[in-house]
């Protein structure tokens, strides 16, 4: 059994249920000590005393491929087991992270529908969505004015 924290893409129901068809969808959670980004997708970088919101799901063996595969892995994001908190409970959950901290950029409409899709179908607080995606506005700001 695989504990997974999805905070993107992959908190989507209808989307995770076409590549993991057996994972099984355990609630909302917050990732610790980490801060939500885009970098075109959706990441998170370590920043203590931050939090990020997302879902967690427990995958099959099958299903951990299929995310690998969609996912990029190893190459694009890389797995970490972090520390979750659900709750009042604290566990470690597998959390996809990119391998390359480039630039913030904001992601496609699409992809970001996906994922505001997903936050709403869950009861997610969205604010770290709408955080990035100004935060991608103001260093393309700031560049323009350079």
């Amino acid at each position: 059994m695989i504990i997974y924290f999805a905070y993107g893409y992959n908190t989507n129901s209808q989307h995770m249920a076409r590549r993991c068809p057996d994972a099984v969808f355990l609630g909302s959670a917050r990732l610790l000590n980490h801060k939500f980004r885009f970098a075109y997708h959706a990441d998170v970088v370590r920043s203590r005393r931050n939090t990020v919101n997302g879902v967690l799901w427990r995958l099959t063996e099958q299903c951990l491929r299929n995310l690998d595969k969609f996912e990029g892995y190893p190459v694009y994001y890389a797995r970490k087991r972090l520390l979750i908190r659900q709750g009042k409970k604290l566990r470690k959950a597998m959390v996809y992270t990119m391998t390359r901290k480039g630039d913030m950029s904001l992601p496609n409409s699409e992809y970001l529908t996906a994922l505001l899709e997903g936050y709403q179908e869950h009861g997610i607080d969205d604010r770290q969505i709408y955080r990035a995606i100004e935060e991608c506005e103001n260093l393309r700001r700031e560049y323009v004015s350079i």
